[in-house]
């Protein structure tokens, strides 16, 4: 990913992701947000947020997040045999059987009903790099800017907010209730 040095003048508004993410994407679909009924913090389908991990806890979920990160990073940077274009000629789907020859699982094996599937696509984001971030990393925005995936989500823990007064680093622990 990249993002613009400057700030984009076409007459967005500072804060595009309210006005466009999230609201109508799909034609006589309400917002997962209207749909709900209940406040998420009240519902008591997760757990409420704990305010701290045990030092090996938080060790584990370091190592596992760098892992993730590694590996997103290589995935995103391969090309064929990896990604295999689809039958639509733009998106690209993951190609398991090298995903599986390529990455090792850190954690466990997989268990007999989960699916694995991955496609990726290119496209323009118009939104500041660091509000992208921000939203990213504000789980309360998160069924309101992907109303048709998350149902619910909830920060669990914050084991780095960042380095240097910056997102850089920043890693959260967090429960996602996708659809």
């Amino acid at each position: 990913m990249s993002s613009l040095a400057a700030p984009l003048t076409s007459g967005f508004s500072p804060a595009p992701l309210e006005l466009s993410v999230g609201h109508g994407a799909f034609p006589g679909m309400a917002p997962a947000h209207r749909t709900m009924g209940e406040d998420f913090a009240s519902s008591g389908s997760l757990p409420p947020p704990r305010t701290l991990l045990a030092g090996t806890e938080r060790s584990m979920l370091l190592e596992l997040a760098l892992t993730a990160m590694d590996e997103l990073v290589k995935m995103a940077q391969m090309e064929a045999p990896l990604w295999i274009l689809n039958i639509d000629g733009r998106t690209e789907i993951l190609n398991l059987e090298e995903y599986e020859a390529g990455f090792r699982r850190c954690i466990n094996s997989k268990p007999a009903d989960f699916v694995s599937e991955g496609t990726r696509d290119t496209g323009i984001v118009l939104i500041n790099a660091s509000v992208l971030i921000d939203s990213f990393l504000d789980t309360s925005r998160w069924a309101m800017m992907f109303p048709c995936i998350v149902a619910k989500a909830a920060t669990i823990d914050v084991i780095s907010s960042g380095m240097g007064g910056t997102r850089n680093g920043a890693l959260q622990l967090g429960r996602k209730n996708i659809l």
